[in-house]
């Protein structure tokens, strides 16, 4: 067995705990404590492009909806919020094949969670005013991603 030396275990474990530190600074420790259990719990199967992928899509839709990716993984309870996770999620499934217990890992979110989000932008009503913005949203996101 491969053992590290003492400095090399010392400045990854500081490495670690900086970033527990931004984490804890961005999402708050109940939220990273259930992040912590839930990986543990759920192995998730994710190939290096779906994750590539992944950000392109969640980059494209902080863009789109003038938000930071800090605000999308938030617990604030913005309704620009919660249509730009589920976004992430539908355009997740649609273009990269990530189902629903990747993307809660993804954006943080229980599975419950994701599914009705990804749901409501299933639903959108072409003729309601506030839907008509949010597909708008979508159009223009997809474009972004045909383009990259």
């Amino acid at each position: 067995m491969n053992q590290e030396s003492p400095i090399t275990n010392n400045n990854n474990i500081s490495m670690v705990l900086k970033e527990i530190d931004k984490t804890i600074r961005t999402v708050g420790v109940d939220r990273l404590m259930e992040i912590l259990v839930f990986s543990r719990q759920n192995p998730i199967i994710l190939t290096e492009h779906q994750m590539i992928y992944a950000e392109k899509i969640i980059q494209a839709v902080c863009e789109e909806f003038q938000i930071t990716v800090e605000e999308l993984y938030s617990l604030q309870r913005k309704n620009n919020r919660r249509n730009a996770i589920g976004i992430c999620a539908y355009f997740f499934e649609k273009y990269a094949k990530i189902d629903n217990a990747n993307s809660a890992y993804i954006l943080k979110k229980p599975d419950t969670t994701i599914s009705v989000y990804k749901k409501e932008m299933n639903c959108l009503n072409p003729k309601h005013p506030f839907d008509i913005t949010i597909l708008k949203k979508i159009e223009n996101i997809e474009a972004k991603l045909k383009t990259t």
